[in-house]
């Protein structure tokens, strides 16, 4: 399953574009979590960032089971994720918003 970019629920961008326009935005970037460094989320983020400019601070968990909790109580800002891992974390209505 492909990764799937996904915002707090909260979030004020709606698009892509106003994520990284956000991003840019603000002095601290805006914090992403992922699986732990050298992971393929991690990575493709950071080419993500690389590619675009954006401002972004890595927030790595022990394992992918900690990046979706983090994501639904507004802890981190976005993550590459799968959305089935999400909703399956959730367990709930509310998976947290694609982009």
């Amino acid at each position: 399953m492909p990764p799937v970019l996904t915002v707090y629920a909260n979030s004020l961008a709606t698009s892509v574009k106003e994520l990284l326009a956000l991003a840019k935005s603000k002095p601290n970037g805006l914090s992403y979590g992922s699986a732990g460094g050298g992971t393929p989320l991690h990575f493709a983020t950071e080419m993500l960032r690389a590619e675009t400019g954006a401002n972004f601070v890595h927030i790595p968990y022990k394992g992918s089971g900690g990046v979706a909790p983090a994501l639904l109580a507004g802890d981190i800002d976005f993550a590459m994720t799968g959305i089935r891992r999400l909703c399956r974390t959730s367990g709930a209505a509310s998976c947290g918003r694609s982009l």
